[in-house]
C-alpha cells in the first residue's frame, strides 16, 4: 500500500514538472515571437532596435499611428519640407530624402483644413500615401506637425 502511494506521488510530481516545464517553454516561445514581430514591425517602418529611434528619441513631428514608407496599410513618411516644386515636395527624413506628390484628392490638414499654399519650406509634415519602388510617395493625406524641439 505504501509503495503504491509513493508511486502515485512520484507520478504526480513528474507530471507537474513536465506540465510546468511545458508552460515555461511556451511562455518563452511566445515572448520571442512577440519580440520578433515587434522588431519586424519597426524595421519595416524605419525604426531600429525593436522600435527605438537612433539617439533614443523619435524624430520631431513623429505621431503614433503615422505610417512610414514600407509600412503595410498606411504607407507614408514623416519629415521636414526641404523644397516645393509645384505639387512635389522633397522631405528630409531621418533616413533619407523622399519626394512626395500632392494630388487633387490629397487631404492637407493643420488643426483646421489646410491647402497646398499653407506648406512652407522648413515645416515638419506627416504624410500618408502609397510609395512607389523608388520610395517616392503619392500623398493621400498630409498633416503639418509641430516644429522640432530645440536640442541641448
Amino acid at each position: 500500500m505504501v509503495k503504491r502511494i509513493v508511486i502515485v506521488v512520484v507520478a504526480l510530481l513528474v507530471l507537474a514538472g513536465v506540465g510546468g516545464g511545458a508552460f515555461y517553454a511556451g511562455m518563452q516561445y511566445q515572448q520571442s515571437q512577440a519580440a520578433a514581430v515587434q522588431n519586424r514591425f519597426f524595421a519595416d517602418r524605419g525604426g531600429v532596435n525593436g522600435g527605438a529611434f537612433p539617439g533614443g528619441t523619435p524624430p520631431a513631428g513623429f505621431a503614433p499611428g503615422a505610417g512610414f514608407v514600407g509600412g503595410a496599410g498606411g504607407r507614408g513618411t514623416v519629415g521636414e519640407i526641404k523644397s516645393i516644386d509645384g505639387s512635389v515636395l522633397t522631405l528630409s527624413t531621418p533616413q533619407s530624402e523622399v519626394k512626395v506628390t500632392l494630388t487633387d484628392s490629397t487631404l492637407i490638414e493643420k488643426l483646421v483644413a489646410g491647402a497646398a499654399a499653407d506648406l512652407q519650406v522648413g515645416q515638419r509634415v506627416s504624410v500618408r500615401g502609397e510609395a512607389d519602388s523608388a520610395g517616392n510617395v503619392t500623398a493621400a493625406s498630409l498633416q503639418i506637425t509641430a516644429a522640432a524641439p530645440a536640442q541641448p
